[in-house]
Order: C-alpha cells, then sequence, then structure tokens
C-alpha cells in the first residue's frame, strides 16, 4: 500500500468539516495529493473507509476522483462500514460508470 495512504489511514475517518482543524484538513490534503493514480483495490477500500459524514471541504471527492479509476473497482468492492452518507453516491456512480462504459 502507498506511503501517502496509510499515513492518511492512521488519521482515521474524515470528520465532519465543522469539526475539523486547520491542520489535520491540511495534513489530509497534502496526503491525498500525493497518492498516485490508479490505486489497488485494496488502497481504494482503505480510502472509501476515510469518508466521514459530509464531504470534508471538498477533500472526499478528492478521494472518490482517484478510487474511482481503480482497476476492478466495483459495487461489490465497497466496504460494509462505509458512510451511509457516502455509500449510496459510490454505488450510483459506478452503475453510471458501467452505464457509460460496459466493457470496462
Amino acid at each position: 500500500m502507498q506511503r501517502a495512504i496509510k499515513e492518511l489511514v492512521s488519521l482515521g475517518r474524515f470528520p465532519s468539516a465543522g469539526n475539523a482543524d486547520t491542520a489535520s484538513v491540511s495534513k489530509a490534503e497534502k496526503l491525498i495529493e500525493r497518492i498516485e493514480t490508479p490505486t489497488t483495490v485494496d488502497e481504494a477500500q482503505a480510502m472509501v473507509s476515510l469518508l466521514g459524514p459530509d464531504d470534508f471541504f471538498g477533500l472526499a471527492w478528492s478521494l472518490i476522483f482517484k478510487l474511482e479509476i481503480t482497476k476492478g473497482w466495483a459495487i461489490e468492492n465497497i466496504p460494509g462500514n462505509t458512510s451511509e452518507t457516502w455509500l449510496p453516491v459510490l454505488k450510483r456512480r459506478l452503475e453510471k460508470q458501467h452505464e457509460l462504459t460496459p466493457d470496462a
């Protein structure tokens, strides 16, 4: 697993934007920028586990954009403990992606 993802996971699930401090947001942002794509399915699953109750100043979307280009990423790879906020979003985006590229 990429070091940046390991470090991000060690920070834990993203808090709500209203409960975050500037230093933690900045650190998460820098780590996300260091993630190389495409990621592996295991890395994508680790990133999904970080998604919290809101978009965390857009950083949740940055993670989603990175994991969506993971080769082999599919609905069955979404971990069962995925945030209720993001589970329907991830499923809907995967379904749409498969509609647009059925052979992918």
